[in-house]
């Protein structure tokens, strides 16, 4: 009867919670039952819980240890808790499955791509190499083996000689046309005679049954792994190929041709691009997209990566101002402050430049989490960049990437990680299963969906106030407002208006925040006086909301050293900023 129930709770999509207490009690008393065991390890791969479904794996191996689907499961799972024990037992996988003909195809990308980010080459390049007539795979493959060339310096693989002999490949340019022939004798009629013993460069006359002579130059002679290398690379030149990519051969090496061929090729998609992403940011400090909005508009859905550019190359992060929380409900008295992606960054910033301990320990989702462990894969595995293009119509535009970016960037990621391990208690919700199970959601945005939607489960669980400057939960209606706090508020609430750590929010260009006069006043100091400061920062967040600090700023500025047009010029300035930056005009308000 417990089976038959346990099977009807499944079917009916909901209850997931009492779900999964009743498939790991089945799991732990009763008999092996493998459809149990696939569906206690769907839903924990949903819930991200990849401890427990790691042991599921371990149940079902233990009785067929050679199942392909939770081999590669387990493997996904290993991947994922990333410690140093799961490197002994990802070598044992990665043994397996080089010789193992997959009968279960979106393995084959996962398992192999798994393997080569770990560092396992030989196994996860045979791999691919083996299902290279996929086009997906083929993607895969030259990544895979662009990762290889960067990060090993005695290959095994992708070999490269000066001489053919037995068993290489042989890329060679006949009448302008690119060709590969493989020195295999057995498959082979005169030409493996012919070509033996050749050189790299060779030009090289050859009969075949007429008695025309046809004129080769050897071009490459190297293993199997770089002709399929090669090979991709001049198929992706055909405009009916179907690879995800395009190849294009740049001849000249004037930069200024070389610019005019980027431009023609690329300079109309980088128009349209940069035309998206612009428009996506200006919506942003228009108020019309909230921070998750223009996160996976016009940064490819990176939260930490727009959050910085935010900061860096943009005008900052816009917050609703304190006065616009001064006048909701008081929200409940609590401890549980949930936190996402929008609090995450400027908590741990104030952290780490002022060594600020909270009272209380945030509960973070599991996906945020999780989304931040991918990020530090990649980065760590993926091949380096050293330069970025921005391509329009109009110009070519080049950014060096120093080493150093790449260090700090997993430095960064390392302590927030850290920080999130010591400061909060990552959480999930059986319910998003229910929810999930139940509504029918684009790939793309399978991350977006848990994130969000388990932010707000748990917030609502734990009776517990959102904290977050993304407006997202309130545009769309998934949560009250009352039951949130702002990073400014919330800050300010434990440290008080005038501590140190505030300029954190002045630093990172908050529009909205509400510094205090001596904020206000001192960075004019530095300013007037050529010292670091951040006056133009708090200047652009005056606005009539801070009248009070901007008289002082006027007096401060009629006593100071700057002659009468300086004076003039700063004061003016002030106004026109405060008239600019005015209170929210009716639309937003009522927009909540």
């Amino acid at each position: 009867q417990l089976f038959f129930y346990i099977h009807s709770l499944y079917i009916a999509k909901k209850d997931s919670d009492e779900l999964l207490t009743l498939l790991e009690k089945w799991r732990l008393n009763f008999s092996f039952q493998p459809d149990l065991l696939k569906i206690e390890a769907d839903l924990c791969v949903i819930l991200r819980d990849w401890n427990r479904c790691l042991q599921i794996c371990n149940t079902f191996l233990d009785k067929d240890k050679e199942d392909e689907a939770f081999l590669s499961l387990k493997l996904k799972c290993l991947d994922a808790i990333n410690e140093d024990w799961c490197d002994n037992e990802i070598k044992l996988i990665a043994k397996f499955f080089k010789d193992h003909t997959f009968s279960i195809e979106q393995n084959i990308p996962i398992v192999a791509n798994i393997l080569v980010n770990r560092g396992y080459f030989v196994e996860g390049i045979e791999i691919l190499y083996k299902y290279s007539h996929r086009n997906d795979i083929r993607s895969s493959y030259l990544n895979a083996t662009l990762i290889y060339s960067q990060k090993t310096q005695n290959r095994e693989l992708l070999k490269e000689f000066n001489e053919i002999t037995d068993g290489c490949f042989v890329k060679y340019e006949s009448n302008g046309e690119i060709n590969f022939f493989e020195m295999d004798k057995k498959n082979s009629d005169n030409l493996y005679d012919e070509l033996l013993g050749h050189k790299l460069g060779d030009v090289i006359s050859i009969k075949r049954m007429s008695s025309k002579d046809y004129s080769i130059r050897i071009l490459r002679i190297m293993d199997k792994y770089l002709c399929l290398h090669d090979k991709i690379f001049e198929e992706a030149k055909q405009p009916l190929s179907g690879l995800p990519m395009e190849s294009f051969n740049i001849n000249s090496t004037d930069p200024e041709k070389m610019k005019q061929d980027f431009i023609s090729l690329f300079g109309q998609q980088g128009d349209q691009e940069k035309l998206f992403r612009e428009t996506a940011i200006n919506s942003y400090y228009k108020g019309e997209l909230s921070f998750t909005e223009v996160i996976m508009q016009a940064f490819r859905s990176d939260y930490l990566g727009g959050y910085t550019s935010l900061i860096c190359e943009h005008s900052g992060i816009l917050i609703l101002p304190l006065s616009f929380y001064e006048s909701l409900p008081q929200s409940v008295n609590t401890t549980n402050y949930v936190i996402d992606f929008s609090s995450l960054a400027i908590l741990y910033q104030i952290t780490k430049e002022h060594n600020i301990t909270y009272p209380n320990k945030f509960l973070i989702s599991v996906f945020t989490m999780d989304m931040i462990k991918q990020k530090l894969r990649n980065i760590q595995s993926e091949p380096k960049s050293e330069l970025s293009v921005v391509v329009t119509s109009k110009d070519v535009i080049k950014y060096q990437i120093s080493e150093n970016v790449h260090q700090n960037n997993i430095a960064y990621l390392e302590g927030l990680l850290r920080w999130i391990e010591e400061n909060c208690e990552v959480v999930v919700s059986t319910r998003v299963i229910d929810f999930k199970r139940n509504i029918d959601i684009e790939y793309q945005k399978n991350d977006f969906i848990d994130y969000i939607l388990n932010t707000l489960l748990v917030c609502e669980e734990k009776e517990g106030i959102l904290l977050t400057d993304d407006l997202v939960y309130f545009k769309f209606n998934l949560a009250q407002i009352q039951f949130s706090m702002s990073t400014e508020q919330y800050i300010k609430s434990i440290l008080g208006d005038q501590h140190p750590a505030l300029i954190e929010f002045i630093k990172n260009k908050y529009i909205g925040f509400t510094f205090s006069e001596k904020q206000l006043l001192d960075e004019f100091d530095k300013k007037i006086n050529s010292h670091d400061n951040y006056y133009t920062n708090c200047f652009e967040n005056i606005s009539m909301i801070s009248a009070p600090q901007c008289v002082k700023l006027v007096n401060k500025i009629t006593q100071s050293q700057l002659d009468m047009d300086q004076q003039e010029i700063e004061i003016k300035n002030i106004f026109i900023n405060m008239l600019k930056n005015g209170p929210l005009s009716n639309e937003i308000i009522e927009g909540f």
